[in-house]
């Protein structure tokens, strides 16, 4: 006898398609409301709109979460949710339009950094190598010397470069050797790396609103400046909350802080040592690399200090973007002669 076989039931995806689809509709056409109502408000008002640079600043943070998520959906719906919710700023009967243009910025950065925080639980600092540390080492050494000895020679600079020359040393060390990283260098190494993003992010916003609006800029080469400064100053802003979270147990006086919270201090210092050393890669950087990141970051920063093109934090954000670039056409280069 021939088996009867079972038939499988045929489900329809019509209808979840179509349920899925509408919510992304009915979520798109809130947005677009909201823009258009926005929109209209501020083109028929009389006072001053938005600055220009706010909105460098917005597409730099933007632009850096989906570099680190790497999924459009998602940097998407961060963005979207973030511009709903911080859009009721403008609905508050107690501030007026000009207040409300004012706050909105900061408010839709605060909203996409917490909830840029909860989708990479962590992950916003890249892993690290020795490389990234040394060239972060190299930075510092210039940093220092240029904002002590610009203008006039400072003592404190002696004092400065001789307290924080072991871990360049250090650094140069362990980039330079193929000696294994124990989890105690690690933690050195991610820590000093810490530090050193997190004053260059602190002055990068200092320098940013230093040097005023983009529509106060006389020229366009000026105005271009002004542009990429604030555009920097959004990718920044996404390391500052993760880079003093990695410090913060560390800094003495917050045993305290966590006493008052009654969190158990002790575990919130071993998990953050412990973040600290997984996020370090044990992957051994070559030599040839080393080198050439330490030529690199050399004579640009030397020239920079020389001539004085652009403003120490503005050259050092730009070595730290461009270097990847210099690198994949140095590697190519050498890996042609080397056939």
């Amino acid at each position: 006898m021939a088996k009867k076989t079972k038939s499988k039931k045929k489900h329809s995806l019509f209808p979840v398609s179509f349920g899925i689809g509408s919510l992304i509709g009915a979520w798109i056409l809130i947005i677009l409301t909201l823009i258009f109502f926005l929109g209209r408000t501020i083109y028929l008002s009389d006072e001053a709109t938005m600055p220009i640079g706010y909105y460098f600043l917005l597409l730099g943070l933007v632009f850096e979460f989906q570099r680190n998520i790497k999924s459009w959906p998602k940097t998407f719906t961060v963005a979207t949710l973030s511009f709903a919710f911080s859009s009721l700023v403008f609905v508050s009967d107690d501030t007026t339009l000009q207040q409300a243009i004012v706050e909105w910025p900061f408010f839709f950065c605060g909203l996409f950094m917490f909830m840029a925080l909860n989708y990479l639980k962590g992950k916003i600092t890249p892993k690290l190598t020795e490389g990234i540390t040394l060239l972060q080492s190299v930075a510092i050494i210039y940093w220092i010397t240029d904002l002590f000895t610009r203008n006039s020679f400072h003592p404190l600079s002696i004092i400065l470069i001789s307290t924080s020359i072991f871990f360049p040393i250090f650094s140069l060390y362990h980039a330079f050797s193929y000696n294994h990283l124990s989890d105690r260098s690690k933690f050195l190494l991610s820590f000093w790396s810490s530090v050193i993003m997190l004053i260059f992010a602190i002055e990068n916003i200092h320098a940013v609103y230093q040097s005023g609006m983009i529509e106060n800029a006389i020229n366009f080469g000026d105005k271009l400046y002004s542009a990429a400064e604030y555009f920097l100053l959004g990718i920044a802003s996404m390391y500052i909350v993760e880079n003093f979270f990695f410090i913060f147990p560390f800094i003495p006086g917050s045993r305290f802080f966590y006493f008052c919270l009654q969190f158990n201090y002790k575990e919130i210092r071993a998990l953050a040592k412990q973040r600290h050393v997984e996020r370090y890669s044990d992957q051994q950087v070559k030599k040839s690399h080393a080198f050439f990141g330490l030529l690199f970051t050399s004579i640009l920063f030397g020239l920079n200090y020389y001539y004085n093109f652009v403003g120490r934090n503005f050259i050092i954000w730009a070595a730290f973007a461009i270097f990847p670039i210099f690198l994949y056409f140095y590697q190519r280069l050498t890996t042609k002669k080397a056939l």
